[in-house]
């Protein structure tokens, strides 16, 4: 049985931190999440004292050599472990880069060094095709909430501005014309411009994200422009049994697609009436939990998207 560790970003991961079974294993990256504990990690890094960091850092640092694959997230932020990794693994150890985000400003570069020494991995198709990746699924892993919690909104969206801004001012209308309360937390990035019809809300938990979700009646779902693979609002949806508006039409691919749950829209909707009827009807329609999304909520799991690595 191969071993699988997937590197974590700490307590406040969706992915808990602990042994799965089969062979899987979920360990953090930093041991401590305080901010003077990671400056102390990165002066020691800068003075190349990998001694140090062997014991200092999370328990992966010790144990490098027992793993078949380890996989970790493709961010800039995290190019030093994948230095770190390929200086200490096994020769016969492979380390997955894992770009779970398009590629863009965050991630590292696909052709740099680094990346190269990797096996490239990504959830979105026209990626994978462009940069020469191995395709896996975006993935989740519920948490522990209260899921009783009581409604407060019909739609919620939470993300970064990313030249969404007109989309979601018109949406917002359309439910303020239908009767129906939003809550579009918006977050500005250090990537976007300030955009004064919008305003931005501070940074929050993925526990109160899933809080809101668990709060609302509708997911909305607003994809970056060319991204095909799904975002976590999808999966969010499917998990938490919500319904969703998407405008990622490849959505209807999916084997769990159903347009009980899911209504998809695109831009050219928005400037007419088209959305608000497609909105008022899709408001009228049960959800529908079907045998579909439960074999969904098994495929999206953690566990089954980690041994997807071993068989590619």
């Amino acid at each position: 049985m191969k071993k699988i560790l997937f590197l974590t970003n700490g307590k406040n991961d969706m992915v808990k931190i602990q042994e799965y079974g089969n062979g899987i294993y979920a360990y953090p990256v930093y041991k401590y999440n305080s901010k003077i504990y990671k400056i102390f990690i990165k002066v020691t890094r800068k003075v190349h004292c990998d001694i140090i960091l062997k014991y200092v850092l999370g328990r992966w640092t010790r144990k490098i050599e027992n793993y078949d694959i380890i996989v970790c997230e493709g961010l800039k932020g995290k190019k030093w472990v994948f230095e770190y990794l390929l200086k200490y693994k096994r020769n016969d150890t492979k380390i997955i880069m894992w770009h779970w985000n398009k590629i863009f400003k965050n991630e590292i570069d696909p052709n740099d060094a680094i990346a190269q020494q990797c096996e490239q991995w990504s959830f979105d198709p026209d990626d994978c095709e462009k940069y020469h990746f191995k395709f896996n699924t975006q993935y989740f892993s519920k948490i522990n909430l209260n899921e009783n919690l009581e409604k407060k909104w019909d739609v919620y969206f939470l993300g970064t501005d990313k030249n969404r801004t007109e989309k979601l001012l018109k949406l917002e209308e359309i439910f303020k014309l239908l009767g129906k309360k939003t809550n579009f937390h918006v977050v500005k990035s250090s990537l976007d411009k300030a955009n004064p019809r919008i305003t931005y809300k501070k940074n929050i938990s993925y526990k109160e994200n899933l809080e809101n979700v668990i709060q609302s009646n509708i997911v909305l779902d607003i994809p970056i422009s060319g991204q095909r693979g799904l975002t976590l609002r999808v999966l969010e949806s499917l998990y938490y049994r919500r319904k969703l508006i998407s405008f990622n039409d490849y959505l209807k691919k999916e084997f769990f697609y159903n347009d009980n749950n899911i209504l998809i829209l695109n831009e050219r909707d928005l400037d007419s009436n088209i959305a608000i009827n497609k909105i008022e009807e899709f408001l009228n329609k049960p959800y529908q939990d079907l045998k579909e999304n439960e074999l969904a909520r098994k495929y999206f799991s953690f566990v089954e998207w980690i041994l997807r690595f071993g068989n590619g």
